[in-house]
């Protein structure tokens, strides 16, 4: 048995390099999913502008800021220490090395795991600290690497500081690119990185304002460098800031800003379309998603499918089903939901019977780690509204039965679930469940009434549909 899943904070991933395993996203549900599921939009942004900025820089110098690459890590982690936080002796190279064992390392059991995320930022602070006080002249190169690893555990750190640490952190990082500026656009563009996954960050937190007043702040200061050839990612970054704070716009400025990606994308060649407004196009969604907009999300997604469709490319086919399905699964607000199939126990299943009823469809699997998070308190909700008029329809999504039936008999659920022997539901088809868990609330009539629902937002919602 290989257990539950390591549990690590989000803000580790941004001591880790670019795809890197824990990046992965989550299982899919089916292998046809696979090619259409939604990636990382933001990272894959960062990507785009990490290879347009390549381009810059190789036009711009034959070698990095200084020539030279910090050094390789030469002693391996030993796993056996008594305390691997516990600051050595010894110079700032030392440390250094301390630093990136740390961060190597990758423990292997939930309790090693949760000491060593509580102890991890700590160990690093502490570390780059000892070493400015080793190296105090602020223009030496070691206290600089020191103030960039102190740095990095801040912003690795960020969605754990209240809003004012937030801002300092993010005006230091500004700076020092800014300063990295006055050098050259080289060393400005080593930390573009750095400062698009500090926006996912931000953005994975709420703090949109934030990340968008950043993001235009970051293209002011190349913009400043009057370096013609970053014209075009000057201009992803401004239109990037401008995306990003959708969800906290009107409505009408909402769909202003997807029709202006929508024309820009429709009116590009078909390369510019897939170098750059095709992933544009992903992370606007991305933020109409995270919006109460339910006209505009079924819009911009039909909006987008057309704009690929119109190209005739076959390699935009996998996006077009995704753009499409998405575009159907919001469409369906307000009408009604058809189910049929058997229970995993194999009896029939009578959709008609819930008339009458609020229900909650619930698509999960027993495999999936956030599905099961999710069970109790759902569990609350149905037992505190049941005798109201709640109910909950479960469809499993897991391949093997004889495994749900082990899970049923073992864990149980006081609600009926459905389960489709051959293959995937086919109201996860029909319906376009590409991620799980997925709930969908429904109304007395069979209407469909919203989707995405959370166990947490149930109860605000069904003191108003019950009274």
């Amino acid at each position: 048995m290989a257990g539950p899943p390591l549990r690590s904070p989000p803000w580790l991933a941004t001591l880790r390099p670019l795809w890197h395993p824990s990046w992965a996203p989550g299982r899919p549900l089916y292998s046809r999913f696979k090619e259409t599921r939604m990636p990382r939009v933001m990272l894959i942004a960062s990507c785009l502008l990490l290879a347009t900025f390549a381009v810059v820089l190789v036009s711009c110098s034959d070698s990095s800021a200084d020539g030279k690459s910090p050094p390789l890590l030469t002693t391996p982690v030993d796993s056996r220490s008594a305390d691997r936080y516990a600051l050595p002796d010894g110079d700032a190279e030392a440390l250094f090395e301390f630093i990136e064992n740390l961060k190597q390392y990758e423990p292997r059991t939930n309790p090693d795991a949760e000491r060593h995320y509580e102890q991890l930022p700590k160990a690093i602070a502490a570390a780059a600290a000892k070493i400015m006080e080793l190296h105090p002249d602020p223009t030496s190169t070691l206290h600089q690497r020191a103030a960039l690893e102190a740095l990095d555990i801040r912003l690795a750190t960020i969605v754990l500081a209240d809003e004012e640490q937030r801002r300092e952190t993010v005006a230091e990082l500004l700076e020092v690119v800014r300063e990295a500026g006055k050098q050259s656009p080289v060393a400005a563009m080593e930390h573009v990185d750095r400062f698009m996954f500090t926006v996912e960050q931000l953005r994975g937190i709420d703090e949109r304002e934030l990340a968008s007043q950043a993001m235009a702040e970051f293209a002011d200061i190349f913009s400043a460098m009057e370096e013609s050839k970053l014209a075009d990612v000057i201009d992803q970054l401004r239109i990037q800031a401008r995306v990003i704070r959708i969800p906290l716009v009107a409505a009408e400025e909402q769909s202003a800003i997807f029709n202006e990606i929508a024309e820009r994308a429709g009116n590009a060649d078909l390369e510019t379309l897939k170098e750059k407004y095709l992933t544009m196009l992903q992370l606007t969604l991305q933020e109409i998603e995270e919006t109460s907009n339910a006209e505009l999300k079924a819009t911009a997604y039909r909006k987008a499918a057309d704009i690929l469709a119109a190209t005739g490319a076959s390699e935009f086919a996998s996006y077009i089903e995704y753009f499409e399905g998405s575009a159907r699964s919001f469409e369906m607000i307000g009408q009604p939901m058809e189910l049929s199939g058997k229970t995993y126990q194999g009896t029939d299943f009578d959709w008609q019977a819930y008339r009458g009823k609020v229900v909650l469809v619930n698509f999960w699997a027993t495999w999936c780690h956030a599905c099961l998070e999710e069970m109790p308190r759902l569990r609350e909700v149905y037992d505190e509204y049941r005798e109201r008029g709640f109910e909950v329809v479960g469809i499993s999504l897991d391949e093997n039965q004889s495994e749900l039936a082990r899970f049923m008999a073992t864990k149980g659920m006081p609600w009926t679930v459905l389960h489709h022997a051959d293959g995937p539901h086919p109201a996860a088809e029909k319906y376009f469940v590409n991620s799980i868990p997925e709930q969908i609330l429904v109304d007395q009539d069979g209407n469909v009434l919203a989707r995405g629902v959370r166990a947490d937002d149930l109860p605000e919602q069904l003191e108003q549909l019950l009274k």
